[in-house]
């Protein structure tokens, strides 16, 4: 997939500047993340994406928070994911 344009929007100011390049990652653990986050936006922007970034309020964010929290509790073996718990997360928007 190769979208024209990819905005990224993101409820934390310093992630997003972390992102771009504008700040550094100073945690150890994040920085093999943050290293293919940004091999990935470089390959997309080599193949012509344009991609854009917009810090939004955390209310604004309140489905892609419900999402992160689901896939933290999945990865600590909290809860199974089903189609249907993910339908009804997204307010049946799947």
């Amino acid at each position: 997939i190769n979208p024209q344009i990819l905005i990224v929007k993101g409820d934390s100011e310093l992630v997003i500047n972390q992102v771009i390049g504008k700040y550094k990652v100073n945690n150890p653990g994040l920085r093999l993340c943050h290293k293919e986050v940004r091999s990935i936006i470089q390959e997309m922007a080599q193949s012509g994406t344009q991609i854009q970034y917009e810090t939004i309020s955390r209310g604004e964010n309140g489905k892609a928070d419900n999402l992160a929290n689901l896939g933290m509790d999945v990865c600590e073996n909290k809860v199974e994911v089903h189609w249907i718990n993910l339908n009804m997360l997204m307010g049946g928007k799947l």
